[in-house]
């Protein structure tokens, strides 16, 4: 008889515990520019191991001078540069940076030496708002990490974090970031509020970071003051519901035919 184990992701209590933060620290913290608020749509095709992303965020100039570019990161270039170099599994995984565009208007960017950043050419008087829309198509790579998916017991299960792109930090007048390596903190975004629009088949179940909420193969997210959002989807979940004085309680729980096949999925 094969040994079952039940492996447990405690998904909005730790997903919220990686990226969150109290809202008291949020104005000592935040930079001269800012994204406020983040509008995402973002499509897993389970097929292609593949998310197509339209991540809208609304950009305030706090300071008192005007800068005439805006630096988005997409992290996931320098995720995906990595993996490249150190797991041959991750090579079939790209991503591509499909268009930008401020209110309605199409924009230009470059990049340096690090593709991760996209100088998008827009200028910001100070004081001024703007809404930044960017589309991205980026491949999931095999790899069992914060950003990747796994094959597990006749399934799937995708982690998807350090994969959405975001304005990085503008301090002291200039704009801030670190290239991507794989440990520790490496990244310069603002807490900010999130809600999302997430697709996947309707045979996969999702926990994420903040309320949750899903039905006919879209969850709708909603979370406030964090850094990032993070998603774990899978065909092989299992969500319960507990309740103890009023408060409800969800755990999303994993089946594998094998002890071995314990693993970490975020």
């Amino acid at each position: 008889m094969k040994r079952r184990t039940t492996l447990l992701l405690s998904s909005a209590v730790t997903i919220a515990a990686l990226f969150s933060f109290n809202s008291k620290v949020q104005a000592a913290a935040d930079p001269t520019i800012k994204a406020t608020n983040y509008n995402m749509t973002v499509k897993l095709n389970t097929r292609k191991n593949q998310l197509t992303e339209k991540v809208t965020m609304h950009v305030v100039n706090n300071g008192n001078e005007p800068v005439k570019n805006l630096l988005v990161r997409n992290i996931a270039s320098g995720v995906l540069k990595y993996d490249h170099k150190h797991f041959k599994a991750t090579r079939n995984a790209t991503t591509s940076v499909k268009s930008n565009s401020s209110d309605g208007q199409k924009l230009s960017y470059t990049t340096g030496k690090d593709k991760s950043n996209l100088f998008v050419n827009k200028n910001l008087n100070a004081g001024e708002s703007t809404d930044l829309t960017v589309n991205v198509v980026t491949g999931v790579p095999k790899r069992q990490d914060r950003f990747g998916y796994q094959n597990i017991n006749g399934g799937k299960v995708y982690n998807l974090s350090f994969c959405f792109p975001y304005l990085s930090d503008y301090r002291n007048g200039k704009w801030n970031y670190h290239p991507y390596y794989d440990a520790g903190e490496n990244r310069n975004s603002a807490v900010s509020n999130f809600h999302v629009s997430f697709f996947a088949p309707k045979s996969y179940k999702v926990a994420a970071s903040g309320q949750n909420t899903t039905k006919n193969g879209k969850t709708t997210i909603v979370a406030n003051n964090m850094r990032e959002v993070g998603i774990a989807a899978s065909n092989k979940f299992k969500v319960d519901h507990a309740y103890a004085n009023g408060v409800e309680s969800t755990t999303t729980t994993l089946q594998a035919k094998t002890a071995s096949n314990t693993t970490s999925l975020l």
